[in-house]
Protein backbone atom coordinates (compact mmCIF):
# COMPACT_ATOMS: atom_id res chain seq x y z
CA UNK A 1 0.00 0.00 0.00
CA UNK A 2 2.82 2.38 0.85
CA UNK A 3 4.56 1.44 -2.41
CA UNK A 4 1.40 2.26 -4.37
CA UNK A 5 1.20 5.66 -2.68
CA UNK A 6 4.83 6.38 -3.57
CA UNK A 7 4.26 5.36 -7.22
CA UNK A 8 1.16 7.61 -7.41
CA UNK A 9 3.15 10.58 -6.08
CA UNK A 10 5.94 9.97 -8.60
CA UNK A 11 3.47 9.66 -11.49
CA UNK A 12 1.71 12.83 -10.39
CA UNK A 13 5.02 14.75 -10.30
CA UNK A 14 6.06 13.31 -13.63
CA UNK A 15 2.70 14.26 -15.19
CA UNK A 16 2.85 17.78 -13.80
CA UNK A 17 6.40 18.26 -15.12
CA UNK A 18 5.47 16.91 -18.55
CA UNK A 19 2.42 19.18 -18.72
CA UNK A 20 4.49 22.18 -17.74
CA UNK A 21 7.10 21.37 -20.43
CA UNK A 22 4.40 21.06 -23.05
CA UNK A 23 2.94 24.39 -22.01
CA UNK A 24 6.38 26.01 -22.11
CA UNK A 25 6.97 24.61 -25.62
CA UNK A 26 3.62 25.97 -26.73
CA UNK A 27 4.44 29.45 -25.44
CA UNK A 28 7.85 29.31 -27.09
CA UNK A 29 6.24 28.41 -30.44
CA UNK A 30 3.79 31.26 -29.99
CA UNK A 31 6.64 33.67 -29.34
CA UNK A 32 8.44 32.51 -32.44
CA UNK A 33 5.28 32.93 -34.50
CA UNK A 34 4.79 36.39 -33.09
CA UNK A 35 8.31 37.41 -33.97
CA UNK A 36 7.86 36.34 -37.58
CA UNK A 37 4.52 38.05 -38.07
CA UNK A 38 4.54 41.48 -39.84
CA UNK A 39 1.86 42.85 -37.57
CA UNK A 40 3.21 41.38 -34.24
CA UNK A 41 4.81 44.52 -32.98
CA UNK A 42 2.03 45.05 -30.47
CA UNK A 43 1.49 41.40 -29.43
CA UNK A 44 5.07 40.20 -29.18
CA UNK A 45 5.97 42.09 -26.01
CA UNK A 46 2.96 40.59 -24.27
CA UNK A 47 3.80 37.11 -25.45
CA UNK A 48 7.42 37.54 -24.39
CA UNK A 49 6.43 38.73 -20.96
CA UNK A 50 4.06 35.78 -20.65
CA UNK A 51 6.79 33.41 -21.73
CA UNK A 52 9.19 34.73 -19.08
CA UNK A 53 6.50 34.53 -16.45
CA UNK A 54 5.65 30.99 -17.41
CA UNK A 55 9.27 29.96 -17.30
CA UNK A 56 9.83 31.58 -13.91
CA UNK A 57 6.60 30.32 -12.35
CA UNK A 58 7.05 26.90 -13.89
CA UNK A 59 10.46 26.49 -12.33
CA UNK A 60 9.09 27.54 -8.97
CA UNK A 61 6.10 25.24 -9.27
CA UNK A 62 8.35 22.38 -10.34
CA UNK A 63 10.63 22.93 -7.39
CA UNK A 64 7.64 23.09 -5.03
CA UNK A 65 6.21 19.93 -6.54
CA UNK A 66 9.49 18.06 -6.09
CA UNK A 67 9.71 19.38 -2.53
CA UNK A 68 6.15 18.25 -1.80
CA UNK A 69 6.92 14.94 -3.40
CA UNK A 70 9.97 14.52 -1.17
CA UNK A 71 8.04 15.44 1.94
CA UNK A 72 5.25 13.10 0.92
CA UNK A 73 7.76 10.28 0.39
CA UNK A 74 9.35 11.00 3.76
CA UNK A 75 5.91 10.97 5.39
CA UNK A 76 5.00 7.75 3.66
CA UNK A 77 8.29 6.19 4.72
CA UNK A 78 7.85 7.39 8.28
CA UNK A 79 4.30 6.10 8.34
CA UNK A 80 5.44 2.76 7.00
CA UNK A 81 8.30 2.52 9.53
CA UNK A 82 6.16 3.42 12.51
CA UNK A 83 3.33 1.22 11.25
CA UNK A 84 5.77 -1.68 10.96
CA UNK A 85 7.04 -1.08 14.48
CA UNK A 86 3.54 -0.78 15.88
CA UNK A 87 1.81 -3.54 13.99
CA UNK A 88 4.65 -6.02 13.57
CA UNK A 89 7.58 -5.55 15.94
CA UNK A 90 5.63 -4.49 19.03
CA UNK A 91 3.00 -7.12 18.36
CA UNK A 92 5.78 -9.73 18.12
CA UNK A 93 7.23 -8.50 21.38
CA UNK A 94 3.78 -8.64 23.02
CA UNK A 95 3.32 -12.20 21.81
CA UNK A 96 6.75 -13.21 23.13
CA UNK A 97 6.12 -11.87 26.65
CA UNK A 98 3.43 -14.34 27.89
CA UNK A 99 5.11 -17.50 26.66
CA UNK A 100 8.72 -16.44 26.52
CA UNK A 101 9.20 -17.91 23.04
CA UNK A 102 8.86 -16.62 19.50
CA UNK A 103 6.20 -18.56 17.68
CA UNK A 104 6.16 -18.84 13.93
CA UNK A 105 2.77 -17.58 12.80
CA UNK A 106 1.34 -17.42 9.30
CA UNK A 107 1.02 -13.67 8.91
CA UNK A 108 -1.40 -13.79 6.04
CA UNK A 109 -1.35 -11.49 3.02
CA UNK A 110 -1.15 -8.13 4.76
CA UNK A 111 -0.37 -6.55 8.10
CA UNK A 112 -3.95 -6.71 9.30
CA UNK A 113 -3.91 -10.49 8.93
CA UNK A 114 -0.63 -10.39 10.82
CA UNK A 115 -2.21 -8.30 13.55
CA UNK A 116 -5.25 -10.58 13.69
CA UNK A 117 -3.03 -13.64 14.00
CA UNK A 118 -1.01 -11.99 16.72
CA UNK A 119 -4.16 -10.98 18.57
CA UNK A 120 -5.46 -14.55 18.31
CA UNK A 121 -2.18 -15.75 19.75
CA UNK A 122 -2.43 -13.23 22.57
CA UNK A 123 -6.01 -14.28 23.23
CA UNK A 124 -4.97 -17.93 23.37
CA UNK A 125 -2.13 -17.07 25.70
CA UNK A 126 -4.47 -15.02 27.87
CA UNK A 127 -6.95 -17.89 27.98
CA UNK A 128 -4.14 -20.24 28.97
CA UNK A 129 -2.98 -17.89 31.71
CA UNK A 130 -6.53 -17.50 32.95
CA UNK A 131 -7.02 -21.27 33.04
CA UNK A 132 -3.71 -21.70 34.85
CA UNK A 133 -4.66 -18.98 37.30
CA UNK A 134 -8.03 -20.63 37.89
CA UNK A 135 -6.29 -23.98 38.47
CA UNK A 136 -3.90 -22.41 40.96
CA UNK A 137 -6.83 -20.73 42.65
CA UNK A 138 -8.75 -23.98 42.89
CA UNK A 139 -5.63 -25.79 44.13
CA UNK A 140 -5.10 -23.08 46.76
CA UNK A 141 -8.73 -23.29 47.82
CA UNK A 142 -8.52 -27.09 48.00
CA UNK A 143 -5.33 -26.86 50.04
CA UNK A 144 -6.96 -24.32 52.33
CA UNK A 145 -9.96 -26.62 52.74
CA UNK A 146 -7.68 -29.54 53.54
CA UNK A 147 -5.79 -27.43 56.04
CA UNK A 148 -9.07 -26.39 57.62
CA UNK A 149 -10.10 -30.06 57.69
CA UNK A 150 -6.87 -30.90 59.51
CA UNK A 151 -7.52 -28.19 62.07
CA UNK A 152 -11.15 -29.25 62.58
CA UNK A 153 -10.22 -32.92 62.82
CA UNK A 154 -7.46 -32.20 65.33
CA UNK A 155 -9.84 -30.05 67.37
CA UNK A 156 -12.55 -32.72 67.27
CA UNK A 157 -10.12 -35.44 68.34
CA UNK A 158 -8.83 -33.27 71.18
CA UNK A 159 -12.42 -32.51 72.24
CA UNK A 160 -13.39 -36.20 72.23
CA UNK A 161 -10.33 -37.13 74.28
CA UNK A 162 -10.79 -34.23 76.70
CA UNK A 163 -14.57 -34.39 77.22
CA UNK A 164 -14.83 -38.10 78.00
CA UNK A 165 -12.90 -40.77 79.82
CA UNK A 166 -10.30 -42.38 77.62
CA UNK A 167 -11.78 -45.71 76.59
CA UNK A 168 -12.07 -47.91 73.56
CA UNK A 169 -15.23 -46.07 72.57
CA UNK A 170 -13.57 -42.67 72.81
CA UNK A 171 -10.54 -43.87 70.88
CA UNK A 172 -12.80 -45.44 68.24
CA UNK A 173 -14.67 -42.14 67.86
CA UNK A 174 -11.37 -40.28 67.44
CA UNK A 175 -10.24 -42.80 64.84
CA UNK A 176 -13.56 -42.35 63.05
CA UNK A 177 -12.97 -38.61 62.82
CA UNK A 178 -9.49 -39.29 61.44
CA UNK A 179 -10.82 -41.79 58.89
CA UNK A 180 -13.44 -39.32 57.63
CA UNK A 181 -10.99 -36.42 57.42
CA UNK A 182 -8.21 -38.40 55.72
CA UNK A 183 -10.56 -40.46 53.51
CA UNK A 184 -8.86 -43.66 54.66
CA UNK A 185 -10.74 -46.90 54.20
CA UNK A 186 -9.44 -48.37 57.48
CA UNK A 187 -7.80 -46.82 60.55
CA UNK A 188 -6.34 -48.86 63.40
CA UNK A 189 -4.55 -48.22 66.68
CA UNK A 190 -2.23 -50.98 67.94
CA UNK A 191 -1.26 -50.47 71.60
CA UNK A 192 1.60 -51.95 73.58
CA UNK A 193 0.79 -54.74 76.05
CA UNK A 194 1.79 -52.60 79.04
CA UNK A 195 -0.64 -49.86 78.05
CA UNK A 196 -3.40 -52.43 77.53
CA UNK A 197 -2.83 -53.88 81.00
CA UNK A 198 -2.66 -50.52 82.72
CA UNK A 199 -5.71 -48.97 81.06
CA UNK A 200 -7.72 -52.11 80.40
CA UNK A 201 -7.85 -51.48 76.63
CA UNK A 202 -7.86 -53.89 73.73
CA UNK A 203 -4.59 -54.41 71.90
CA UNK A 204 -6.11 -53.24 68.59
CA UNK A 205 -8.82 -50.63 68.09
CA UNK A 206 -9.95 -50.12 64.50
CA UNK A 207 -12.58 -48.22 62.47
CA UNK A 208 -14.34 -49.58 60.46
CA UNK A 209 -11.98 -52.52 59.82
CA UNK A 210 -8.56 -53.45 61.14
CA UNK A 211 -5.78 -52.56 58.64
CA UNK A 212 -4.12 -55.58 57.08
CA UNK A 213 -0.70 -54.69 58.49
CA UNK A 214 -2.01 -54.49 62.07
CA UNK A 215 -1.44 -58.21 62.64
CA UNK A 216 2.13 -58.01 61.35
CA UNK A 217 3.36 -55.41 63.84
CA UNK A 218 5.64 -56.59 66.67
CA UNK A 219 4.25 -56.82 70.18
CA UNK A 220 6.58 -54.11 71.51
CA UNK A 221 6.92 -50.79 69.72
CA UNK A 222 10.23 -49.05 70.45
CA UNK A 223 9.92 -45.27 70.78
CA UNK A 224 10.83 -43.33 67.67
CA UNK A 225 10.04 -39.89 66.23
CA UNK A 226 6.43 -39.24 65.29
CA UNK A 227 6.98 -39.38 61.54
CA UNK A 228 4.68 -41.22 59.17
CA UNK A 229 6.02 -43.99 56.93
CA UNK A 230 4.17 -45.15 53.85
CA UNK A 231 4.31 -48.88 53.21
CA UNK A 232 2.84 -51.10 50.52
CA UNK A 233 0.68 -53.79 52.04
CA UNK A 234 -1.20 -56.80 50.70
CA UNK A 235 -3.39 -56.31 47.62
CA UNK A 236 -1.29 -53.26 46.73
CA UNK A 237 -2.98 -51.14 49.40
CA UNK A 238 -1.12 -48.18 50.87
CA UNK A 239 -0.65 -48.10 54.64
CA UNK A 240 0.59 -45.09 56.57
CA UNK A 241 2.29 -45.99 59.88
CA UNK A 242 2.68 -43.31 62.52
CA UNK A 243 4.22 -44.23 65.91
CA UNK A 244 2.63 -43.01 69.12
CA UNK A 245 5.38 -41.75 71.42
CA UNK A 246 5.78 -39.26 74.21
CA UNK A 247 9.41 -38.49 74.90
CA UNK A 248 11.17 -41.83 75.26
CA UNK A 249 7.94 -43.72 75.95
CA UNK A 250 6.47 -45.83 73.17
CA UNK A 251 2.69 -46.25 73.29
CA UNK A 252 1.75 -47.96 70.04
CA UNK A 253 1.30 -47.40 66.33
CA UNK A 254 -1.40 -45.64 64.32
CA UNK A 255 -2.19 -47.23 60.96
CA UNK A 256 -4.15 -45.67 58.08
CA UNK A 257 -4.98 -47.90 55.15
CA UNK A 258 -5.74 -46.30 51.76
CA UNK A 259 -6.89 -47.68 48.45
CA UNK A 260 -4.18 -48.28 45.80
CA UNK A 261 -5.37 -45.32 43.72
CA UNK A 262 -5.48 -42.87 46.63
CA UNK A 263 -3.10 -39.94 46.51
CA UNK A 264 -1.42 -39.20 49.83
CA UNK A 265 -0.42 -35.57 50.16
CA UNK A 266 1.35 -33.77 52.98
CA UNK A 267 -1.97 -32.65 54.46
CA UNK A 268 -3.13 -36.19 55.19
CA UNK A 269 0.24 -37.16 56.61
CA UNK A 270 0.32 -34.09 58.86
CA UNK A 271 -3.21 -34.88 60.02
CA UNK A 272 -2.22 -38.43 60.96
CA UNK A 273 0.87 -37.17 62.79
CA UNK A 274 -1.18 -34.55 64.65
CA UNK A 275 -3.76 -37.10 65.79
CA UNK A 276 -0.95 -39.48 66.78
CA UNK A 277 0.60 -36.81 68.99
CA UNK A 278 -2.76 -36.04 70.63
CA UNK A 279 -3.53 -39.70 71.29
CA UNK A 280 -0.04 -40.46 72.58
CA UNK A 281 -0.14 -37.54 75.00
CA UNK A 282 -3.59 -38.56 76.25
CA UNK A 283 -2.68 -42.23 76.66
CA UNK A 284 0.64 -41.52 78.36
CA UNK A 285 -1.00 -38.98 80.65
CA UNK A 286 -3.74 -41.42 81.62
CA UNK A 287 -1.22 -44.24 82.11
CA UNK A 288 0.90 -42.03 84.34
CA UNK A 289 -2.19 -40.99 86.28
CA UNK A 290 -3.28 -44.60 86.78
CA UNK A 291 0.24 -45.61 87.80
CA UNK A 292 0.49 -42.67 90.17
CA UNK A 293 -2.82 -43.64 91.77
CA UNK A 294 -1.60 -47.21 92.06
CA UNK A 295 1.67 -46.12 93.65
CA UNK A 296 -0.11 -43.72 95.98
CA UNK A 297 -2.51 -46.48 97.05
CA UNK A 298 0.38 -48.88 97.60
CA UNK A 299 2.25 -46.34 99.68
CA UNK A 300 -0.86 -45.61 101.73
CA UNK A 301 -1.51 -49.29 102.32
CA UNK A 302 2.12 -49.85 103.26
CA UNK A 303 1.94 -46.96 105.70
CA UNK A 304 -1.22 -48.42 107.27
CA UNK A 305 0.45 -51.83 107.52
CA UNK A 306 3.45 -50.26 109.21
CA UNK A 307 1.20 -48.40 111.65
CA UNK A 308 -0.73 -51.56 112.46
CA UNK A 309 2.49 -53.49 112.97
CA UNK A 310 4.10 -50.85 115.15
CA UNK A 311 1.04 -50.03 117.24
CA UNK A 312 -1.85 -52.46 117.41
CA UNK A 313 0.10 -55.63 116.60
CA UNK A 314 2.74 -54.77 119.17
CA UNK A 315 0.08 -54.03 121.77
CA UNK A 316 -1.76 -57.27 121.10
CA UNK A 317 1.50 -59.18 121.24
CA UNK A 318 2.29 -57.61 124.59
CA UNK A 319 -1.18 -58.46 125.87
CA UNK A 320 -0.75 -62.06 124.75
CA UNK A 321 2.52 -62.28 126.65
CA UNK A 322 0.94 -60.77 129.74
CA UNK A 323 -2.04 -63.12 129.46
CA UNK A 324 0.31 -66.08 129.20
CA UNK A 325 2.03 -64.87 132.37
CA UNK A 326 -1.37 -64.53 134.07
CA UNK A 327 -2.37 -68.07 133.13
CA UNK A 328 0.98 -69.39 134.31
CA UNK A 329 0.56 -67.53 137.62
CA UNK A 330 -2.94 -68.98 138.05
CA UNK A 331 -1.58 -72.45 137.38
CA UNK A 332 1.21 -71.95 139.91
CA UNK A 333 -1.38 -70.88 142.47
CA UNK A 334 -3.17 -74.15 141.98
CA UNK A 335 -6.21 -72.73 140.31
CA UNK A 336 -8.11 -75.13 138.13
CA UNK A 337 -8.47 -74.33 134.42
CA UNK A 338 -12.25 -74.63 134.61
CA UNK A 339 -12.79 -72.18 137.47
CA UNK A 340 -13.91 -68.64 136.86
CA UNK A 341 -10.48 -66.95 136.50
CA UNK A 342 -9.27 -69.79 134.29
CA UNK A 343 -12.29 -69.58 132.01
CA UNK A 344 -11.95 -65.80 131.75
CA UNK A 345 -8.25 -66.14 130.97
CA UNK A 346 -9.01 -68.76 128.29
CA UNK A 347 -11.66 -66.56 126.71
CA UNK A 348 -9.28 -63.62 126.76
CA UNK A 349 -6.60 -65.77 125.17
CA UNK A 350 -9.01 -66.88 122.46
CA UNK A 351 -10.18 -63.29 121.81
CA UNK A 352 -6.61 -61.99 121.68
CA UNK A 353 -5.62 -64.77 119.31
CA UNK A 354 -8.52 -63.91 117.04
CA UNK A 355 -7.74 -60.18 117.19
CA UNK A 356 -4.07 -60.83 116.60
CA UNK A 357 -4.93 -63.03 113.61
CA UNK A 358 -7.14 -60.31 112.15
CA UNK A 359 -4.39 -57.73 112.61
CA UNK A 360 -1.84 -59.99 110.96
CA UNK A 361 -4.33 -60.57 108.13
CA UNK A 362 -4.78 -56.82 107.73
CA UNK A 363 -1.03 -56.28 107.73
CA UNK A 364 -0.61 -58.97 105.10
CA UNK A 365 -3.41 -57.43 103.06
CA UNK A 366 -2.03 -53.94 103.18
CA UNK A 367 1.44 -55.14 102.28
CA UNK A 368 0.22 -56.95 99.19
CA UNK A 369 1.45 -55.41 95.95
CA UNK A 370 0.39 -55.44 92.33
CA UNK A 371 3.27 -55.22 89.88
CA UNK A 372 3.11 -53.63 86.46
CA UNK A 373 1.47 -56.78 85.05
CA UNK A 374 -1.69 -56.10 87.05
CA UNK A 375 -4.12 -58.59 88.51
CA UNK A 376 -3.49 -61.43 86.06
CA UNK A 377 0.25 -61.48 86.67
CA UNK A 378 -0.25 -61.28 90.44
CA UNK A 379 -2.63 -64.26 90.36
CA UNK A 380 -0.13 -66.18 88.23
CA UNK A 381 2.55 -65.52 90.82
CA UNK A 382 0.25 -66.75 93.60
CA UNK A 383 -0.43 -69.94 91.68
CA UNK A 384 3.27 -70.50 91.07
CA UNK A 385 3.93 -70.02 94.78
CA UNK A 386 1.23 -72.58 95.69
CA UNK A 387 2.62 -75.11 93.20
CA UNK A 388 6.17 -74.56 94.46
CA UNK A 389 5.27 -74.86 98.15
CA UNK A 390 2.76 -77.73 98.02
CA UNK A 391 3.28 -79.50 94.69
CA UNK A 392 -0.42 -79.06 93.84
CA UNK A 393 -1.08 -78.84 90.11
CA UNK A 394 -2.78 -75.53 89.42
CA UNK A 395 -4.66 -74.44 86.28
CA UNK A 396 -5.64 -70.85 85.54
CA UNK A 397 -8.22 -69.77 82.99
CA UNK A 398 -9.48 -66.25 82.48
CA UNK A 399 -11.71 -64.35 80.08
CA UNK A 400 -11.98 -60.76 81.27
CA UNK A 401 -13.00 -59.34 77.89
CA UNK A 402 -13.96 -55.70 78.23
CA UNK A 403 -13.94 -55.66 82.04
CA UNK A 404 -12.30 -52.67 83.75
CA UNK A 405 -11.44 -52.92 87.44
CA UNK A 406 -10.44 -50.31 89.96
CA UNK A 407 -7.13 -50.75 91.76
CA UNK A 408 -8.93 -51.39 95.06
CA UNK A 409 -11.07 -54.09 93.42
CA UNK A 410 -7.97 -55.79 92.07
CA UNK A 411 -6.42 -55.83 95.55
CA UNK A 412 -9.51 -57.40 97.12
CA UNK A 413 -9.77 -60.05 94.39
CA UNK A 414 -6.10 -60.89 94.74
CA UNK A 415 -6.40 -61.27 98.52
CA UNK A 416 -9.51 -63.43 98.22
CA UNK A 417 -7.76 -65.73 95.75
CA UNK A 418 -4.66 -65.88 97.94
CA UNK A 419 -6.76 -66.75 100.97
CA UNK A 420 -8.59 -69.49 99.10
CA UNK A 421 -5.32 -70.91 97.72
CA UNK A 422 -3.80 -70.79 101.20
CA UNK A 423 -6.72 -72.80 102.59
CA UNK A 424 -6.31 -75.34 99.77
CA UNK A 425 -2.62 -75.72 100.46
CA UNK A 426 -3.01 -76.07 104.25
CA UNK A 427 -6.20 -78.05 104.72
CA UNK A 428 -7.64 -79.65 101.58
CA UNK A 429 -5.07 -82.40 100.89
CA UNK A 430 -5.78 -81.72 97.22
CA UNK A 431 -3.63 -82.79 94.30
CA UNK A 432 -5.04 -80.26 91.80
CA UNK A 433 -6.73 -76.88 91.88
CA UNK A 434 -8.42 -74.75 89.29
CA UNK A 435 -8.91 -70.98 89.19
CA UNK A 436 -11.38 -69.54 86.69
CA UNK A 437 -11.82 -65.76 86.35
CA UNK A 438 -14.48 -64.40 83.99
CA UNK A 439 -16.48 -61.29 83.24
CA UNK A 440 -20.11 -62.20 82.59
CA UNK A 441 -22.61 -60.56 80.26
CA UNK A 442 -24.66 -59.24 83.18
CA UNK A 443 -21.82 -56.92 84.27
CA UNK A 444 -20.67 -59.48 86.86
CA UNK A 445 -17.10 -60.41 87.67
CA UNK A 446 -16.94 -64.05 88.78
CA UNK A 447 -14.02 -65.98 90.29
CA UNK A 448 -14.31 -69.73 90.94
CA UNK A 449 -11.61 -71.63 92.87
CA UNK A 450 -11.99 -75.43 92.81
CA UNK A 451 -9.94 -78.20 94.37
CA UNK A 452 -10.17 -82.00 94.36
CA UNK A 453 -9.39 -82.35 98.06
CA UNK A 454 -11.28 -83.98 100.91
CA UNK A 455 -14.14 -81.52 100.69
CA UNK A 456 -16.29 -79.92 103.33
CA UNK A 457 -17.61 -82.99 105.15
CA UNK A 458 -14.23 -83.99 106.50
CA UNK A 459 -13.78 -80.78 108.47
CA UNK A 460 -17.25 -79.44 109.15
CA UNK A 461 -20.58 -80.46 110.48
CA UNK A 462 -23.39 -81.07 107.98
CA UNK A 463 -25.45 -78.32 109.56
CA UNK A 464 -23.10 -75.54 108.58
CA UNK A 465 -20.71 -76.38 105.73
CA UNK A 466 -19.63 -72.79 105.41
CA UNK A 467 -18.57 -72.69 109.04
CA UNK A 468 -16.81 -75.98 108.48
CA UNK A 469 -14.85 -74.30 105.72
CA UNK A 470 -13.94 -71.60 108.17
CA UNK A 471 -12.85 -74.20 110.75
CA UNK A 472 -10.74 -75.92 108.13
CA UNK A 473 -9.24 -72.70 106.87
CA UNK A 474 -8.53 -70.99 110.19
CA UNK A 475 -8.53 -73.71 112.84
CA UNK A 476 -4.80 -73.68 113.47
CA UNK A 477 -4.58 -69.93 113.28
CA UNK A 478 -7.69 -68.74 115.15
CA UNK A 479 -8.35 -71.63 117.50
CA UNK A 480 -11.40 -72.88 115.65
CA UNK A 481 -12.87 -69.43 114.92
CA UNK A 482 -14.46 -68.32 111.69
CA UNK A 483 -12.52 -65.12 111.11
CA UNK A 484 -10.92 -66.12 107.79
CA UNK A 485 -14.27 -66.73 106.17
CA UNK A 486 -15.71 -63.61 107.78
CA UNK A 487 -12.89 -61.50 106.39
CA UNK A 488 -13.43 -63.00 102.93
CA UNK A 489 -17.13 -62.21 103.13
CA UNK A 490 -16.44 -58.70 104.34
CA UNK A 491 -14.09 -58.17 101.43
CA UNK A 492 -16.56 -59.29 98.82
CA UNK A 493 -19.39 -57.40 100.58
CA UNK A 494 -17.32 -54.19 100.36
CA UNK A 495 -17.34 -54.74 96.60
CA UNK A 496 -21.11 -55.24 96.56
CA UNK A 497 -20.88 -58.97 95.85
CA UNK A 498 -21.40 -62.33 97.53
CA UNK A 499 -19.28 -65.35 98.51
CA UNK A 500 -20.30 -68.99 98.22
CA UNK A 501 -18.46 -71.98 99.68
CA UNK A 502 -20.01 -75.20 98.42
CA UNK A 503 -19.12 -78.78 97.60
CA UNK A 504 -17.58 -79.22 94.19
CA UNK A 505 -19.29 -81.65 91.84
CA UNK A 506 -17.04 -84.68 91.66
CA UNK A 507 -15.43 -84.06 95.03
CA UNK A 508 -13.57 -81.26 96.67
CA UNK A 509 -14.59 -77.70 97.47
CA UNK A 510 -15.69 -74.77 95.35
CA UNK A 511 -15.29 -71.14 96.38
CA UNK A 512 -17.26 -68.79 94.18
CA UNK A 513 -17.21 -65.01 94.52
CA UNK A 514 -19.06 -62.54 92.30
CA UNK A 515 -19.52 -58.78 92.28
CA UNK A 516 -20.39 -55.97 89.80
CA UNK A 517 -17.36 -53.77 88.99
CA UNK A 518 -17.76 -50.06 89.57
CA UNK A 519 -16.53 -49.10 86.13
CA UNK A 520 -18.68 -49.86 83.12
CA UNK A 521 -17.22 -52.08 80.44
CA UNK A 522 -15.57 -50.64 77.39
CA UNK A 523 -17.38 -50.79 74.07
CA UNK A 524 -17.24 -54.02 72.06
CA UNK A 525 -14.18 -54.57 69.92
CA UNK A 526 -14.64 -52.99 66.52
CA UNK A 527 -13.06 -53.46 63.19
CA UNK A 528 -12.32 -57.17 63.02
CA UNK A 529 -11.89 -58.29 59.45
CA UNK A 530 -13.94 -61.29 58.40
Amino acid sequence: MLGGCAVAVLLSAWGSAALQNRFADFVAQLAEACAGAPDGAQVCPVVGAFQRTVLEQGASMLMLQFLCMGLLLVGIGSLGFHGYRLLVRRMDDAVKLPGGSDLEIDAGRDEFDHVRARLATLHARAAGLEAESAWHRRASEAQARRAATVVRAGHEVARLINDSELSEGGLASALGVLAAASEARAVGLVLEPGVCRTLGLASTIAVPLAPMLAEQLPADHPPRPVVGRLLAGPDEVQTLLVPLTSGDIGVGTLLLEFAPEARLDDTRIRLAETVARILSLAIVSLSDSAENRRVALLEERSAIAAELHDSLAQSLGFMRIQLARLQRALHEQGRAADDEPGRIAAELRQGLAAAYGEVRELISTFRARLDGGGLLEAVQQALVALRTQTGITVSFDHALGRCRLEVNEEFHILQLIREALSNIGRHSCASAAWVDMRYGPGHEFVVVIDDDGRGLAAASSPADPADGMADRADGARADGGHHGLSIMRERIASLGGALEVIARPGGGTRVRLAFPPKRLPTEPDQGARP
